[in-house]
């Protein structure tokens, strides 16, 4: 499905042609952290926007979801945060930073008293995520239940 986004984006001209691109992007993303860092969470949201705006397809890789998951549950909108990190998934389960976003969708059904889903994600990124560092944690956290 990422793909398919990519293409109607593109058809309609939002997808901007490479070159600033890459600048904006870390701009963008570094002030989100920042704002995340300081507490100033209206500002995150804020940038957040404005980077979906700027460069929508970058919501098909992850980053941005991975930011805004972070954002949400710095929040403790857990509920939010996992929502956004189910949007990516299923748009692009794939996406280099699915694993990391799953570990902290896990840590937000904990944060829920909900340690059978908790649990469930674990098992799924062990699973599906098997060779990365993301993986090892879940793993870990597997064996102190």
């Amino acid at each position: 499905q990422a793909q398919a986004a990519r293409e109607i984006y593109e058809s309609l001209g939002i997808i901007e042609t490479p070159g600033g691109e890459n600048f904006k992007r870390g701009y963008l993303a570094g002030q989100v952290e920042e704002y995340i860092r300081t507490k100033d969470y209206e500002s995150a949201e804020e940038c957040l926007d404005e980077w979906a705006l700027a460069l929508p397809a970058d919501k098909l890789e992850g980053f941005w979801s991975l930011l805004r998951v972070r954002m949400l549950t710095e929040r403790s909108l857990f509920g939010e945060a996992i929502m956004e990190a189910r949007v990516l998934l299923g748009v692009n389960p794939w996406a280099p930073y699915a694993p990391e976003i799953l570990l902290i969708a896990s840590q937000c059904h904990r944060s829920l008293n909900q340690p059978g889903l908790a649990r469930k994600i674990l098992e799924r990124i062990v699973e599906e995520y098997g060779e990365s560092e993301t993986a090892r944690q879940a793993r870990s956290m597997l064996d102190q239940d």
